[in-house]
């Protein structure tokens, strides 16, 4: 197993056994300090959950990933331009052409940062998102805008504006009134391009060419806000490929939400066994206190976290012999591995790879993230030496 799991084989330890009851409990607690960690294993990094989105140099984390990733952020908000800021005791997320705010209760919705966009840029004495307006003018090198006068008589009739001909296709193809939202201004030309304002979107034409305008990084410029690029540190890029939706193969109810795992299944090798949770202190990995069950390490990830989710288990145990992953090294590219919550909803993985490590292997190497949301599972593996196993089989499956 790994180095958290070192266990000889049944038939070499039946020799070494005493027949003292006393004995044996203490030759178990030897063992299981000898096996409590890979060799050299670092201190284990939190669970990621903020993402550096490098185009912008912003991260990216819950509440507002997952909508970003549920509502096709890509497309209608585009990539982060601020990090979560409070404005009237709520957090709020700045994007290239919109906002994320935690609403009332807190859920995530989108603020309508078209409407504030007109608000702050031509009233001057109203406040927007619980911030005065601080910059008059648009950050230097922000596209102009047409200036439509805002009459805030109570008296003043509410006008009616229709999406303009030439937009509303675009306006279709996007959400229409969901996503852009009802417009506030009829289309006016400016320069060389059309443009139209909507509530939660300014939509703008040029040659026939419509697009979503900057109106999110345009509202935090003109708030003040700070959209300089910041440090990574430790956070995993942002990938969009990363963040796909997964299906599975219809054997489980796919989980769509990070789920804490508690039940493993791989068919190929029979297994059907519970999952329990193992510490990591010190950077020292525990290691499951049944020998038939397989350990997860919450301190990596868990699944639905789009990055590496990682678990032990034992290959041989004292007095019993081959427990839960005897035969893990059976697995081959195209295996299934079924992982599932309480409530019988989980992730598929499929296996693509499995190899044998030394003993000293640095542990980053197995438990870093690699890109995607992927499952390692780990167990003893070469010979023993008397001590310990020599080395480790590690499997690496993808979710599917």
């Amino acid at each position: 197993m790994m180095s958290s799991l070192v266990k000889p084989s049944f038939v070499q330890q039946r020799g070494r056994l005493r027949t003292s009851v006393r004995s044996v409990q203490v030759l178990l607690a030897l063992v299981l300090l000898l096996s409590s960690a890979l060799h050299a294993s670092p201190p284990a990094a939190a669970s990621p959950s903020l993402f550096y989105v490098e185009s912008s140099g912003h991260t990216l984390g819950d509440p507002f990933l997952s909508y970003w990733i549920d509502n096709e952020g890509h497309s209608i908000l585009g990539d982060p331009v601020t990090e979560v800021v409070i404005q009237s005791s709520r957090a709020v997320q700045y994007f290239e052409f919109g906002a994320l705010i935690i609403q009332d209760g807190g859920s995530v919705g989108r603020a309508k940062v078209a409407e504030e966009l007109m608000q702050v840029r031509h009233s001057p004495d109203q406040t927007t998102s619980g911030l005065r307006r601080i910059a008059s003018n648009p950050k230097p090198g922000s596209p102009a805008s047409a200036i439509i006068p805002l009459d805030h008589s109570d008296q003043a009739p509410v006008p009616i504006f229709s999406v303009a001909s030439s937009l509303q296709s675009f306006y279709r193809d996007m959400g229409g009134r969901n996503v852009i939202g009802k417009p506030l201004s009829n289309a006016v030309r400016v320069g060389e391009r059309t443009e139209q304002w909507f509530e939660y979107a300014r939509v703008e034409s040029v040659n026939g060419m419509a697009q979503l305008a900057p109106v999110g990084l345009e509202l935090a410029w003109s708030l003040g806000l700070d959209t300089s690029a910041t440090v990574p540190g430790d956070a995993p890029l942002f990938d969009s490929n990363r963040f796909r939706k997964f299906a599975g193969d219809g054997t489980i109810r796919n989980a769509n939400r990070p789920f804490i795992p508690t039940r493993i299944s791989i068919p190929k090798l029979r297994i059907n066994a519970v999952i329990e949770s193992v510490g990591v202190v010190n950077g020292v990995m525990g290691v499951p206190i049944d020998e038939w069950n397989v350990g997860w390490y919450p301190t990596y990830a868990a699944p639905g976290e789009f990055t590496n989710v990682v678990m032990a288990g034992h290959r041989d145990w004292w007095n019993v012999g081959p427990v839960v992953f005897w035969n893990l090294h059976l697995l081959q590219p195209g295996d299934k591995i079924y992982v599932t919550g309480p409530d019988g909803a989980g992730a598929t993985y499929v296996v693509t790879l499995g190899w044998l490590v030394d003993a000293t292997i640095d542990a980053r190497l197995l438990t870093d993230d690699v890109g995607t949301e992927v499952l390692t599972l780990i167990t003893c593996g070469g010979v023993w030496n008397g001590r310990e196993y020599t080395s480790r089989y590690v499997i690496r499956a993808e979710r599917i």
